[in-house]
């Protein structure tokens, strides 16, 4: 079965708008959850001589309410979700602190030792999604918490924790996957944080806001669709014992050679994102038997130029890219207090919008001449 278009398929039937361009993303994110907890059982494919235990997490960066929650509920939560009976371990947090994911130890009021187990702990072989993702970047920007930054970002990679607290030591190892959310205003750069992630950027433009609005009233009284539920879930459950009987992992020559002519934007650690969603997109398709091919085709390759656009979107900033975008749709010219006021509607308060665009105008993304704002139309 092919589980990446069956999960499309139920999308549409649920009036999701734009499925086809995100839809992909999360289920593979799902097959290369369960490849890699059969990989760390079986021990077929290594990674310059280690057994990796590797998870392709996603975040994805959008204005608020637009999509963020709704495909993150649409997989994970309530019995009407995707994966719900297919065996994963599920859970979906509003907002999530480290220590909420991490987990902590205190001295009680006896003086008692209490663990407090996170959810990386209590999910350790579950996906998590999470609603908003700034809970976790807020506190890192604190002085005192910025030595937690490495047990967070071991946790994302290795998935092993030894942290030692004034109470004990917290230590254990989690297989999770994380699927985050947050809005453009809130998002940052941290650390090694972003390149543990595969992100998704989106700024609607009128059309898919309209788009949006259209669906979202069509989806009144839509139920989904029993039957393909029922299949794809079992389709599903099943994979872990086909993955099982894999011997090999073959990767296509002409990856490579893609990213060899993206090496000004693409580093060799960002590569590893993109193979983890090509072996999970490739597993979800059911293209494997004995050997795991990853064939590097036309498909694929659109798939990894959107990819690596929305990470350099990212890297260059999702708020500016938001005012061009805006600025697009207007054939490049804008007031100032209507711009400021469709950025509103992203999250962006008046006082943040008149500090962007006067860095905008600095740094010469952009003009102003009197209450005019002009960029370059793309």
């Amino acid at each position: 079965m092919d589980i990446i278009e069956a999960v499309r398929d139920e999308l549409v039937n649920r009036k999701t708008a734009l499925a086809d361009r995100f839809s992909h993303v999360y289920t593979s994110s799902v097959g290369f959850h369960l490849w890699n907890q059969v990989n760390q059982v079986k021990q077929i494919y290594y990674e310059q001589g280690r057994l990796r235990n590797s998870r392709l997490h996603i975040i994805m960066v959008a204005p608020p309410g637009f999509m963020k929650s709704y495909l993150i509920e649409q997989f994970l939560d309530g019995s009407h979700a995707i994966m719900h009976e297919t065996g994963i371990d599920l859970s979906f947090m509003d907002i999530v602190t480290e220590a909420g994911l991490i987990g902590t130890i205190k001295h009680g009021a006896e003086g008692n030792v209490m663990i407090e187990q996170g959810a990386a702990h209590r999910h350790m072989y579950g996906i998590i999604g999470c609603d908003e993702f700034s809970g976790i970047t807020a506190m890192m920007k604190q002085g005192h918490s910025a030595t937690l930054d490495p047990a967070l970002l071991k946790l994302l990679d290795s998935g092993s924790i030894e942290k030692s607290l004034a109470a004990g030591e917290l230590k254990y190892t989690t297989h999770f996957t994380f699927w985050a959310s947050t809005q453009p205003m809130r998002f940052e750069l941290y650390g090694g944080l972003f390149r543990r992630f595969l992100p998704i950027e989106f700024v609607p433009t009128e059309y898919e806001k309209d788009l949006i609005r259209q669906h979202r009233r069509m989806g009144r009284n839509q139920r989904p669709s029993d039957v393909n539920l029922r299949n794809l879930r079992a389709a599903v459950k099943e994979l872990p014992e086909k993955m099982g009987r894999i011997k090999d992992v073959v990767f296509d020559p002409a990856m490579d050679k893609f990213f060899d002519k993206k090496k000004s934007i693409v580093p060799h650690f960002e590569e590893i994102v993109y193979e983890r969603f090509a072996v999970g997109y490739t597993i979800m398709k059911g293209n494997f038997n004995e050997t795991l091919q990853l064939v590097f085709d036309k498909e694929m390759e659109a798939h990894m130029e959107k990819l690596i656009d929305w990470r350099l979107q990212l890297k260059r900033g999702s708020a500016s890219s938001q005012v061009m975008r805006i600025l697009n749709q207007n054939h490049g010219t804008l007031k100032e207090a209507d711009l400021k006021q469709e950025l509103l509607d992203f999250g962006m308060t008046w006082s943040d919008s008149t500090m962007l665009l006067s860095e905008m105008v600095r740094d010469r993304f952009i003009s102003r001449s009197g209450d005019i704002i002009t960029g370059m139309v793309t």
